[in-house]
């Protein structure tokens, strides 16, 4: 899986746009203007992130796949807890860029794996690449 060369889109929840590329993610929620509204994942999380995107919103992603494309393919020493780790981290900075209070975006189902409801891919969105590094250079700028 390579991530950086994915110029693939994903918008999620109609709230959160997950850039892979830049491993940012980006809130649509007017009310979390200013700091909070973009947020850099680590490279572990942000692989985690996109292989739950790229499966869509229709299946559920069992532990193996995810285990394997994130941390195996990587030369990376893999576990059930990490991944538990990643999906609650994820979960923790969506909950927190949404402004809600609690929930989770990506569901777990025990002995089919997880996924994330309501997932829209857009390909090759060069504006949105262009944008998302507008926004990171003014926000250091000022």
């Amino acid at each position: 899986m390579i991530m950086n060369n994915c110029n693939d889109i994903f918008i999620f929840g109609d709230e959160q746009v997950f850039f892979p590329k830049f491993r940012k993610m980006l809130s649509l929620k007017p009310a979390t203007r200013g700091t909070g509204r973009i947020l850099q994942l680590r490279q572990t999380t942000a692989r985690v992130l996109f292989v739950i995107l790229k499966s869509g919103d229709k299946e559920y992603v069992p532990d193996d796949k995810i285990l394997y494309e994130v941390w195996d393919t990587h030369g990376l020493s893999s576990s059930s807890q990490a991944l538990y780790r990643s999906v609650n981290m994820i979960n923790k900075k969506i909950i927190e860029m949404s402004g809600r209070k609690e929930g989770e975006c990506i569901k777990r189902v025990y002995r089919r794996g997880y996924r994330i409801e309501n997932v829209k891919r857009l390909s090759d969105c060069h504006f949105c690449a262009f944008f998302i590094n507008g926004v990171d250079k003014k926000r250091y700028e000022n």
